[in-house]
């Protein structure tokens, strides 16, 4: 239980970042290009989480109005916790 409760604490932890990220003047700012570095770069700084890094890298494959979908039934069915993230669902990448 306690490898779970850490586990959607790393998503949970992952979902603030993406929250920080595009809240932020830079994020608003940028090009779309620029965007997506900002998200990928701020994401994956300080996540110790192997399988966390590993699920984001995956969805990347996805088509982008998928990616919020797969990653959010992925991470329920990982950790058998209900996980939502408003920002990652509102981000629309190219």
């Amino acid at each position: 239980m306690a490898d779970e409760s850490s586990l959607i604490s790393a998503y949970r932890a992952a979902c603030e970042r993406i929250e920080t990220t595009v809240a932020s003047d830079s994020y608003r700012n940028a090009s779309g290009e620029e965007k997506r570095e900002q998200l990928h770069n701020n994401l994956f700084k300080g996540i110790q989480r192997a399988e966390v890094v590993d699920a984001f890298r995956t969805i990347t494959a996805a088509a982008p109005s998928e990616r919020y979908a797969i990653l959010k039934e992925g991470v329920e069915e990982e950790t058998g916790h209900q996980w939502e993230c408003p920002a990652l669902k509102e981000v629309k990448e190219n």
